[in-house]
């Protein structure tokens, strides 16, 4: 198996994984590790369509965007890492104006979006919806210019970890020893049989940090988008209801006005209601006939509704939650540390707190690029001797007569937007009958986190304990 020393590896081709690799110098050898093609840029940062968030408006304060980002976060939120977001976040993205990055205007500047949660119109968008593909492109072409090598398709198989310290990265046919690894791989919700995701997300990242001796936290929180098509994968981004679209059922009630933010209630909210409504067995629909330039302004929605023969500028379009983010991951501090001494993590495979029991909308972009960059700050700071030691694979791992279609159904009907001990307890026993993977490890460790927590918090809701708990508490996992 062919080896290689780099000052740093990076698994993960995503912004964090580009917004960390970016801070390398001419000095350091800094490699990019993804399982994708090269020409591949699909990740969920790549298909982020609402935008990024921060206190740029006049009438705005970062303390604004601190008090809506701890209060959508249910309790939980570590307040010391929302601060360095909205305050670092809101230099990003004057740095990356100042570089040239072209953010939607309108006849007053910047045009700004409200999304569900926000106190005030701060989510920047580029391209209308194409924000993601826009700055993932843009901070692509600034790593070009760096000292950075890419290597595609090659999936992550093991860490080596000796005396707290990460050795190597082991792929298929590769090993990348290092001076640190920073983890940056996304997230794992595409374990759930409906998601926004691309179709890799399934935690491999997660599993394979676990196994090696690294913390996870807080898995049980896994976010739902409230609006993707019906039977179809593709999400209604939130800023069309910011922009006067409304959520109504077959009876025509507009069901969420009964609650503080309507339709731009916080995420968890919207979610549980259309679950509600449509286990109650209603339709849920989308009304979007009321945006002035929808196609102007939501291109890409626009020209992949047509596509599926829909009209969403003269019909509402019935909807449905998906899978879309996951809050749990590799437990970081504020420098992007996780407990093993030279492994980092940024981006949805991490855990700060930052977003507590439940995402602000328009937070994540922002948190890849500011924990990107510390991360990737911090990694080059590491120096590891270099062994000479023969890196041999520690574990051995079978995906024979594994259906991962059953494991998708299984977390999305037992581990979805309400939870109960017994449904948890029977996806728990099924999975367990399955051959183990890093699929099926990770989805074991986000039921026994479910279970662990009984509570209702944020997007963990569970039926048999609704209540929530006066004392917020992380749950941290170690293998």
């Amino acid at each position: 198996m062919e080896e290689e020393f780099f000052d740093s590896v990076i698994i993960g081709r995503g912004l964090a994984g580009l917004s960390t690799a970016i801070e390398t110098t001419k000095e350091k050898n800094t490699a990019v590790f993804f399982s994708e093609e090269k020409k591949s840029f699909e990740s969920s940062s790549f298909n982020a369509q609402g935008g990024i968030s921060a206190a740029i408006a006049k009438n705005d304060l970062v303390k604004e965007h601190f008090n809506d980002t701890v209060r959508a976060g249910a309790g939980l939120c570590e307040e010391k890492i929302v601060k360095i977001l909205v305050e670092k976040g809101k230099e990003k993205v004057l740095e990356l104006i100042e570089q040239g990055f072209e953010f939607d205007e309108n006849e007053k500047g910047i045009s700004l979006g409200l999304e569900a949660g926000h106190s005030k119109n701060r989510v920047l968008h580029a391209d209308g919806d194409n924000i993601g593909r826009e700055i993932t492109k843009f901070y692509f072409k600034l790593a070009k210019e760096k000292n950075i090598h890419f290597f595609p398709e090659q999936t992550l198989k093991e860490v080596i970890i000796e005396n707290n310290s990460g050795k190597a990265a082991v792929f298929e046919d590769f090993t990348a020893k290092f001076n640190s690894l920073v983890f940056a791989s996304g997230g794992y919700s595409s374990l759930y049989g409906k998601s926004t995701n691309p179709k890799g997300n399934l935690g491999e990242a997660n599993s394979i940090a676990l196994k090696a001796g690294v913390h996870l936290m807080d898995l049980e929180f896994e976010q739902f988008h409230p609006t993707t098509i019906k039977g179809n994968n593709f999400l209604l981004s939130e800023t069309l209801r910011g922009e006067g679209a409304f959520l109504v059922n077959d009876l025509n009630e507009k069901f969420m006005r009964k609650f503080e933010g309507k339709d731009l209630a916080t995420r968890d909210i919207v979610s549980q209601e259309i679950f509600l409504q449509i286990n109650s067995g209603r339709k849920v629909f989308l009304d979007c006939t009321k945006i002035e330039n929808l196609k102007q302004r939501f291109p890409s929605i626009y020209k992949k509704t047509r596509e599926l023969g829909l009209k969403i500028e003269e019909k509402a379009i019935e909807i449905e939650p998906a899978a879309h983010y996951s809050i749990g991951g590799i437990k970081i501090d504020e420098n992007a540390r996780t407990n093993i001494r030279n492994i980092f993590a940024a981006g949805e495979c991490s855990c700060s707190g930052l977003h507590g029991a439940n995402r602000l909308a328009s937070n994540s972009l922002l948190e890849a690029m500011v924990f990107g960059s510390i991360a990737g700050r911090n990694s080059l700071k590491e120096k590891n001797e270099k062994s000479k030691t023969k890196i041999e694979l520690k574990t051995k791992e079978s995906n024979s007569d594994f259906n991962l279609n059953n494991l998708k159904e299984l977390m999305r009907n037992f581990v979805g937007i309400q939870r109960n001990e017994n449904g948890l307890k029977k996806a728990l026993q099924e999975i367990r009958k399955m051959q183990e993977n890093n699929s099926t490890f990770l989805a074991e460790k986000i039921i026994e986190s479910a279970l662990n927590r009984e509570e209702s918090r944020g997007c963990h809701f569970r039926t048999d304990f609704p209540e929530t708990k006066k004392n917020a508490v992380h749950s941290v996992l170690s293998e």
